[in-house]
């Protein structure tokens, strides 16, 4: 703690005990938090105009709460940002890394952004302090991170501290996690680590750095495995006339699975996280020799859902040249501004290829990421129904249950509404005149399509298919699959 500039801090009376690097919605909400908690958190990032806003108390992107916080952290003068690295941050006791390791093409794995903060963070670190890495890296990052912060085998403890925030609810999960994934290989960080989360609730679990990388990386995984898994049910429950919504809260009964299981069927995953973090750990098996066709299945049951909806409305309205389709909902989820791998983008891309115009409305939409021409963007859910000849709800949020549907009706051309989020009561909305699709949600009066169950020659206790809906049956191989 020497040099010229941490005595100059010292007699300005700020001097950060933590540095968070990268101000993006992992780093910012990080930063904003611990400012809450009384620490005094530098933040970096060399986005300057990013960092303007955030000194005039602008978020630069919507999650519920944050605007609160960053107001807080500024008045109390907890928070300091800045678009350069210097001797500010030699003080800081711990270095969060929080900077994006996807890329603009892609890319399943980009580690450019980590290297050069590392590299730019590098003159700035004591020895002693302790370089916390939340940005989702492959294993074995985290010792390279050592490495190039090392210098003739001496360098400050480098860890794995991986971030489990879902967007529209990243400040709630800071406050509340269910466990705090320490990867540490030295006693001081454990110990700075623990101390620092002492008083968050959740499981202090202290591992490897190597199992931390792969904690964050499973943990998506089996999330989108989860949600290609219930959606392929609903094609089921859709089809023999089940209710995939009764199905998933019998589930969540079943106490193998517990009350909080994702199994809400829907247009799939999207966001930056899930599709950007099962294709990188789908890499690193490959690059281990190990098989991930589970990941792939995943991915490719993700990618069905987007085009079912537009089956749907090909089978509906045949040719889509010249149809008019509102998309409610544009954000990849609720209350969030984020449209990356957002199924309504999508599905909206889908369409305009296939000659649709395409009009898009979400409650968020006076930010900047929601301009995607040649979408028109509606004003409101109304302005978005006038004139189309169906529907699509890509997202919900609240107040969405509000929404005069009597008034919707009127305003279009036909009445289709497909629902992707299973917002409505399907026999509510068809009395209101509405051709309704809840994914998922079959008619349970409609007729099989393989028929009834023939038990005549059955033993007791055994169901015999008809010999009919054994037709094809025989061309599959034993996994199920096309021969």
């Amino acid at each position: 703690m020497d040099g010229p500039e941490l005595w100059k801090q010292k007699r300005n009376g700020w001097i950060p005990d933590l540095s968070v690097i990268g101000m993006g919605r992992v780093g910012l909400v990080t930063a904003l938090s611990f400012a809450a908690k009384g620490h005094r958190v530098l933040g970096v990032d060399l986005d300057y105009r990013m960092v303007a806003k955030l000194r005039k108390g602008q978020a630069p992107f919507f999650e519920p709460g944050l605007h609160e916080l960053l107001t807080k952290a500024l008045d109390s003068g907890n928070l300091e940002v800045s678009e350069a690295y210097d001797e500010r941050l030699l003080p800081a006791r711990i270095h969060f890394i929080c900077v994006d390791t996807g890329s603009a093409d892609g890319a399943a794995i980009d580690l450019t952004n980590l290297r050069s903060a590392l590299r730019d963070l590098s003159p700035y670190v004591r020895p002693d302090a302790v370089v916390a890495l939340r940005s989702t890296v492959p294993p074995g990052t985290t010792e390279a991170a050592r490495r190039l912060l090392s210098k003739n085998g001496v360098g400050p403890s480098v860890t794995c501290n991986p971030e489990f925030l879902r967007e529209g609810s990243a400040v709630e999960d800071f406050f509340n996690p269910d466990r705090v994934v320490l990867g540490v290989t030295t006693e001081e960080a454990r110990e700075a680590l623990l101390a620092l989360y002492l008083d968050f609730p959740g499981t202090k679990m202290v591992c490897h750095p190597r199992t931390a990388e792969m904690v964050k990386y499973t943990s998506n995984a089996l999330l989108a495995v989860n949600i290609s898994f219930v959606n392929e049910i609903a094609g089921i429950c859709e089809k023999v006339g089940a209710d995939v919504r009764i199905v998933s809260r019998a589930l969540r009964l079943d106490h193998r699975f517990g009350p909080h299981a994702y199994v809400e069927a829907g247009l799939g995953f999207g966001g930056s996280c899930l599709p950007k973090d099962i294709a990188a750990l789908a890499l690193v098996a490959k690059l281990v020799q190990q098989p991930t066709r589970l990941l792939v299945a995943a991915r490719q049951a993700n990618d069905a859902q987007r085009q079912g909806v537009i089956d749907r409305l090909l089978d509906r309205l045949g040719d889509l040249d010249g149809r008019v389709i509102g998309i409610i909902g544009l954000a990849f989820k609720p209350n969030t501004d984020d449209v990356r791998n957002a199924p309504g983008l999508e599905i909206a891309q889908g369409l305009i290829r296939l000659g649709a115009w395409v009009k898009v409305y979400d409650p968020l939409d006076e930010h900047e990421t929601f301009r995607h021409p040649p979408y028109e963007v509606a004003r409101d859910i109304y302005e978005a129904a006038d004139g189309a000849d169906a529907l699509v709800l890509a997202n919900s949020w609240d107040g969405l249950g509000g929404v005069q549907m009597e008034r919707i009706r009127s305003l279009m051309r036909r009445p289709l509404v497909i629902d992707g989020r299973n917002v409505f009561d399907p026999r509510a909305m068809r009395e209101k005149g509405f051709e309704y699709i809840a994914l998922g949600v079959g008619d349970e009066r409609q007729p099989l399509p393989y028929g009834s169950f023939d038990k005549t020659f059955a033993e007791p206790g055994e169901l015999i298919l008809p010999r009919s809906s054994w037709d094809g049956l025989d061309s599959m191989d034993k996994d199920g699959f096309a021969a």
